[in-house]
């Protein structure tokens, strides 16, 4: 099945990206490349997205011809990973810039464009942009967020993607698949989950005491108890409520609340 790459982008320097979209291209169907630069980050820097564009068009171009940083080398006989990726880089990419404060919107809008299935790769940008777009691609169930990762220094020629692909000199890390990630997104969960039963039997523990403050009141002081029939329905109403919210919107509305304090 044909797949778009959305590969966000950090590094002023090709190199750690020409690997990247040879291996996408090679192994994983890839017939769109996405160039994404993402805006408005913490360190404050924003990168040329165009000027890394051109430097990417003209890496790609020389590595179809057998060239890199000047020295030559042999690309074997045949259509060669290198002219695939030239094919699919020159007539089918596109250049895109999300916006770090809205990244969980941002990252649903490229979802709805290329679909659930597209090859999310953070390789290039730095560690907390990273763990931030992961955590916005869990949000919206993508599930293919990747890391290209050498398992040797990198060198040159000898480590382009035609001389490691059939080693064991690299790997292509699904950050999805992580069982230490997913593990602590279980005991994340966890947490939250005993928050929300923690709401909800606080709820009938108040709503059982203001029941019988009701009943004792009505019989020690006849009418005039609204005060203990608003507060019961209101108890009810929280308890109830926060949980029912929290499911349907993804959020979690107390630590958000006390957060905003």
């Amino acid at each position: 099945m044909a797949r778009t790459l959305l590969m966000f982008l950090g590094s002023p320097h090709v190199d750690s990206y020409l690997n990247v979209m040879a291996n996408a291209v090679d192994k994983c169907d890839v017939n769109k490349i996405v160039l994404i630069e993402v805006s408005n980050t913490p360190s404050g820097q924003p990168g040329d997205l165009a000027k890394l564009d051109e430097n990417l068009r003209k890496a790609v171009i020389d590595l179809a011809d057998g060239k890199y940083k000047g020295q030559i080398f042999n690309v074997g006989t045949g259509i060669s990973e290198y002219q695939k990726l030239k094919q699919v880089f020159l007539k089918a990419r596109d250049m895109r810039t999300v916006n770090y404060l809205f990244l969980r919107e941002e990252v649903a809008e490229l979802k709805s464009i290329y679909g659930p299935d597209a090859i999310v790769d953070v390789t290039g940008t730095p560690k907390r942009i990273a763990i931030d777009i992961l955590a916005a691609c869990l949000a919206i169930d993508m599930k293919y967020v990747t890391l290209f990762e050498l398992r040797i220094p990198a060198a040159g020629i000898s480590t382009l993607y035609h001389n490691i692909k059939n080693t064991s000199n690299y790997d292509v890390v699904v950050l999805v698949n992580e069982a230490p990630l997913l593990s602590n997104i279980e005991v994340f969960s966890a947490r939250q989950n005993r928050l929300k039963l923690w709401v909800v039997i606080a709820s009938i523990l108040v709503s059982i005491l203001l029941t019988v403050l009701y009943q004792w009141g009505g019989i020690a002081f006849g009418k005039g108890n609204w005060f203990l029939v608003g507060s019961l329905v209101f108890i009810n109403f929280v308890g109830g409520i926060v949980p029912i919210i929290d499911a349907w919107s993804g959020k979690t509305i107390i630590p958000a609340f006390l957060r905003s304090r």
